[in-house]
This record gives structure tokens, sequence and C-alpha cells, in this order.
């Protein structure tokens, strides 16, 4: 544990009174505590009981299936692309097809944009939850404990608001580019034997997979880079002079 604390930035200043160094003793404590919370997060060795895995839980196991729980039902797919074909007047064959698989795929990424941002509420909640339980190392400095709490929640909120406006820039960034010449992608020249409906559906389902697997392996790393590595970086270098500026620490 001691060898552990050594590696924390928090340093423990010579010849301090003797309350101010069991406070930095605190704060080493709640940097050593949020570290391993989350050590183990995009691994497979984490503790299942740990933050981290719940993490882990989140990121592998919940928001893949709410992303599936969001694709346009197969009927109301079907439905949705005779409509549009319908609608779209002048052009055959591939053109029509094109404009009609531009439309139904369009509106099946807006579709994932709410599963995309409940994924990061389910982790700031979590990480509401770890703050609070790091911040149990201050009992007995209530004051300081309850400004800790309130620092780390604030950035957290802040952290948040930019890691949510980065993944809708995502998904808008989806919707302004269908790349229809992605290595992934199916394309026209393989299904321009197939129905109109079918051609559409085919195109959509192709391309629904590389906008899904994109946005699973993206909103992860957006979380990790924008919040709970900021955090971990926060609570080691910045959280004890912010502590120092509402004079908390020194009281």
């Amino acid at each position: 544990m001691e060898n552990e604390k050594q590696d924390l930035k928090i340093k423990l200043p010579p010849a301090l009174e003797p309350n101010m160094k069991e406070k930095l003793q605190c704060l080493q404590q709640i940097c050593h505590d949020f570290e391993q919370s989350f050590g183990g997060v995009g691994t497979s060795m984490t503790d299942e009981s740990s933050d981290g895995q719940i993490l882990n839980h989140i990121f592998q196991n919940l928001f893949p299936s709410e992303l599936k729980s969001a694709e346009i039902p197969e009927n109301e797919l079907n439905r949705e692309i005779n409509l549009i074909i319908r609608c779209i007047e002048g052009g055959i064959g591939n053109l029509r097809n094109e404009k009609s698989f531009e439309i139904i795929a369009k509106k099946q990424i807006r579709l994932l944009k709410e599963p995309s941002l409940h994924c990061l509420q389910l982790c700031i909640a979590q990480l509401s939850t770890v703050i609070r339980q790091c911040a149990q190392a201050l009992n007995g400095y209530e004051s300081m404990k309850e400004e800790t709490e309130k620092i780390l929640l604030s950035t957290l909120q802040e952290r948040e608001i930019l890691c949510k406006t980065n993944i809708i820039l995502f998904i808008d960034a989806e919707l302004a580019y269908i790349n229809s010449n992605h290595e992934d992608f199916i394309g026209f020249e393989s299904v321009q034997m197939e129905k109109d409906m079918d051609t559409v559906k085919l195109l959509h389902n192709s391309y629904l997979k590389i906008v899904t697997k994109g946005l699973q392996d993206s909103v992860p790393k957006f979380i990790m880079l924008l919040v709970i590595n900021y955090l971990k970086n926060f609570i080691n270098c910045d959280l004890l002079p912010h502590l120092y500026t509402c004079k908390i620490f020194t009281t």
C-alpha cells in the first residue's frame, strides 16, 4: 500500500502540522481508491464486483444490447422502405435505390443516438457513486469531505457535457456522409439483381453493421478519454490546489 502511495503525484511535504499531514494522506487514499476502481476497464481481468467490471458490463453488454434494440423492426423497416421508394419521384433502378437507402440509413442512424447517450449516463451514475465512496476517506473532516465531493461532482458534470457533445458530433458526422465506399459495405454492384425492396434492405443492413460497430468502439473510448482518465489526472494533480483555493484544506 505504501509503495502504491509513493507513486501518486500528491507528495507529503516535510514538517507539516499533524492535522494537515492526515488530510494529505486522506487525499492520497482518494487517489489510490479511484485509480483502483477503474484499473481493469477494457480487460477481462477485472474483479466481477469492482466498479471497473460494472463499466465493462455497460460497454460490452448493455450498450450493444440497447443499440440492437434501437434497430428498426423488420416489419416496420419493410413498410418504410416501400413508402420511400413510392415517394421518390423520377429515377429508376440504382439511382432510386441509392436515394431510398440513404433516407432509411439516416433514419436508423438517428435512432442510435439515444442508446449512445444512455451509455454515457449509466457511466456517469456509476462514477458519481464511486466519487462519494472515495470521499469516505475524509470522514472526520466533514467540511473538506463535502467540498471534495462538490469539486469532483462538478468536474464530472463538466466532463459529461463535453463527452455528450462529442458523441453527438460523432453521430452527426455519420449523418453528414454515408460512406458507400466503405470496405465493409456490401456495395450497390453486389445487389443489382435484387428487387428494389430487397436491394435497399440489404444495403441498409450492411451499413447498419458498420455504424453500429463504430459506435460500440468509439463511445466507450470517448467516455474513457474525456471522463474517466481526465478525472484520474484531475484527482492526482488538481484536487489539492482547488482545495487550497477555497481555503478548506488549511482550516
